[in-house]
């Protein structure tokens, strides 16, 4: 998990100011101790939570300035409140009881900027197929991860593209063989999207039984070999077939062999 990075000057500010800087949490606690919360300033991402205990007497978390609420959320005497913080922004707040005693408090609420990182995003070398398996494909963000997209363009996709999965992909298809790229990405709640991770695969596709190379292998296939058998047509020239790379025994012939290979892989067998 990675942890906003903020300048020395920046950190004496606000150590001398009495802030905490919290590395990304779902859930911050400020506790009400005494005629105080602790600790009184916060700082955290947009979308977090912050919840306030009550340990000792009757206290508020009441927001607003100079003891006025401003109406954006008041707990009541309660010995627990939680709010979610959606908006970056300054959010003061006080105890209705005690302000005037000087018991108050800030939530500063920052974007968050840090995108994720792909930290794993693996390919095999080779595939006899165009739907290749994904070996691995990982990331990393200081809020967490909320989608994953594999693509063959190197541009990065938009937070609101088609194609992001909650989980990530673990196959790929490809329309055609040959020496392919994939590039992973990741998103966080944000909206900030990675930088993109390259990974090759050299597809080479199995052509036993493809006779018209059409890059599957079906009926029409097995027609195929047995007009060759019967020269049917005569004014087809069968010669291209061979060529085709789909002779299954090496005799450098159509005959049925390939027949009884096709409809075995049509049906599954193969």
């Amino acid at each position: 998990m990675k942890s906003l990075t903020v300048s020395i000057p920046i950190i004496i500010l606000i150590f001398l100011c009495s802030l905490t800087l919290q590395s990304h949490a779902a859930i911050v606690e400020v506790t009400v101790i005494g005629f105080s919360f602790s600790p009184n300033s916060v700082t955290i991402y947009e979308g977090d939570t912050v919840t306030w205990k009550n340990l000792f007497y009757a206290h508020t978390t009441t927001s607003g300035t100079s003891c006025t609420p401003d109406g954006k959320w008041d707990s009541s005497y309660v010995d627990t409140f939680s709010r979610i913080f959606n908006e970056a922004g300054t959010y003061p707040y006080f105890c209705i009881a005690h302000c005037n005693h000087g018991m108050t408090g800030v939530i500063i609420v920052i974007k968050d900027n840090i995108v994720p990182v792909i930290t794993g995003f693996t390919l095999p070398a080779t595939s006899d197929s165009l739907t290749v398996s994904i070996i691995s494909f990982t990331a990393t963000d200081n809020a967490g991860v909320t989608g994953y997209m594999v693509t063959e363009s190197s541009n990065p996709p938009s937070a609101t593209a088609a194609g992001w999965s909650n989980t990530p992909q673990t196959t790929y298809a490809f329309n055609s063989e040959g020496t392919k790229t994939l590039f992973a990405w990741a998103k966080d709640a944000a909206g900030n999207v990675s930088a993109g991770k390259s990974a090759a695969v050299i597809i080479a596709l199995n052509h036993m039984g493809d006779i018209n190379s059409d890059l599957t292998v079906n009926l029409q296939d097995a027609i195929i070999v047995l007009q060759i058998l019967t020269r049917l047509n005569p004014d087809v020239d069968y010669s291209k077939y061979l060529a085709s790379g789909a002779d299954v025994d090496g005799d450098n012939k159509m005959g049925f062999s390939e027949v009884i290979y096709i409809l075995q892989k049509v049906a599954g067998f193969r």
